[in-house]
């Protein structure tokens, strides 16, 4: 399986070729009794079942991805001592997508040009 990784200082979104998303982030804790240093967002929804014609950006109206994937399912895990790009959470994420990290490869090409 092919996968893309976009990486910035405090995220990282993994792209598969299947069309699985996730996002991990740093975060703050929750509360005082609840820590945390980082959240993955898995998608239930595939970038591959939506349609791709809908995304806009002008001056009139803003449709982008992240709007189409919140009108699905989204889930989430909180990681109160792993940062938001190690490899375990990274292998926590492709595994909820339904992949088998050790099979994944990663990719510089964009999977999905027109969105990303």
């Amino acid at each position: 399986m092919k996968i893309q990784l976009l990486l910035t200082s405090d995220e990282v979104t993994i792209i598969c070729e299947d069309g699985g998303i996730a996002c991990i982030r740093e975060a703050v804790p929750i509360d005082k009794d609840t820590p945390r240093i980082a959240t993955s967002d898995y998608y239930q929804s595939r970038i591959t079942d939506m349609d791709l014609s809908l995304i806009v950006d002008n001056d009139d109206e803003c449709i982008d991805i992240w709007s189409l994937l919140a009108e699905g399912k989204i889930y989430h895990d909180d990681w109160e001592d792993k940062p938001f790009n190690s490899l375990f959470v990274i292998n926590k994420a492709l595994i909820w997508l339904g992949h088998n990290p050790d099979e994944c490869v990663i990719t510089e090409e964009s999977l999905f040009p027109s969105v990303f």
